[in-house]
């Protein structure tokens, strides 16, 4: 495709073992793109730091807080283990050593495991593209446009090999529309499309088992 023919795709690849992460606005609760996850997780393991938030989003079947070293190198020892398709969320608060992300990103798509990495949007700094497959940017409202042009500007011209890109102009055609971009590494090159993080709601969760997180976070914090 000729750089001056660009045309935005939706994104409808399969998340199943790699490295994916998520770019948030400050105040945005936790995302996850269960589009693109396949249908039923058997394992789901929540990484978190002081923030419980998330506790209580989701059911995990594994929870690590505030992990040290050592607990990185407990989960790169079981994780071959757990039962796939499994989904591994890392908050905005956790810092990920390098060479866990360099040893999950070498087994991911053997053992069927995904790590979801979420940043907020002002730690764009620390993402990792060596071990990155999928990066999802934050929707966009048209008066953030301007503020936000720096960190889509920084990121594009480290991966994509388009040029003449006009950046402006594209983030103005998805912000009144509630689209965001994605980049996605295919056969070693980058390439971006287009998601609708409504897409990926949750169905609607029984009240009991609400009830029982509400439990589990009330112990938690009492603890």
């Amino acid at each position: 495709m000729a750089e001056d023919t660009f045309q935005l795709e939706a994104y409808s690849n399969l998340l199943q073992g790699g490295i994916t992460y998520i770019l948030v606005k400050p105040d945005t609760p936790m995302w996850i793109p269960y589009e693109f996850l396949p249908a039923t997780i058997q394992s789901k393991v929540l990484i978190c730091g002081q923030d419980k938030t998330a506790l209580v989003r989701e059911e995990w079947k594994y929870i690590i807080q505030n992990p040290s070293m050592q607990d990185w190198s407990v989960l790169c020892s079981i994780i071959k283990h757990i039962p796939p398709p499994a989904v591994v969320y890392v908050t905005r608060e956790v810092h990920v050593p390098p060479q866990a992300l360099q040893y999950i990103s070498s087994i991911a798509s053997n053992i069927g495991a995904t790590m979801i990495v979420e940043r907020a949007d002002t730690q764009s700094g620390l993402l990792q593209f060596s071990t990155m497959n999928t990066l999802f940017f934050p929707v966009l409202q048209h008066q953030q446009i301007q503020t936000n042009l720096p960190l889509f500007q920084s990121i594009f011209k480290q991966t994509l090999t388009i040029k003449s890109l006009d950046i402006p102009g594209l983030l103005q055609q998805v912000a009144p529309t509630k689209l965001g971009l994605v980049l996605a590494k295919t056969d070693g090159k980058w390439l971006l499309y287009w998601y609708k993080p409504e897409e990926s709601r949750l169905s609607e969760i029984p009240k009991q088992m609400i009830g029982g997180w509400l439990r589990s976070f009330a112990t938690m914090i009492d603890s």
